[in-house]
């Protein structure tokens, strides 16, 4: 995954396709709370295969998604996917 890897080099990012508002999904235990310095969670749901984890999807600007990415190494929450719609 190559944003990860940029945002903990210092890359921050203006627009990913065009967009200023980017949707991430992250994979956590059910029993983590969202603190991360940025982003908005739309839905949480469980993770069929895997009924310990919750799938989080979370909107956040493009010009903060670095801040979330960096968060995200320090946790048990690991990133899934980012949207670019």
């Amino acid at each position: 995954q190559l944003a990860p890897r940029l945002a903990d080099q210092g890359v921050q990012f203006t627009e990913i396709a065009g967009n200023h508002q980017i949707l991430v999904t992250l994979i956590a235990p059910d029993d983590w709370h969202y603190d991360l310095p940025t982003g908005d969670i739309l839905f949480t749901m469980p993770v069929l295969i895997a009924p310990q984890n919750n799938r989080i999807a979370v909107e956040t600007s493009v010009s903060t998604l670095h801040e979330l990415l960096n968060a995200l190494a320090d946790g048990p929450a690991r990133l899934e996917h980012i949207y670019d719609y």
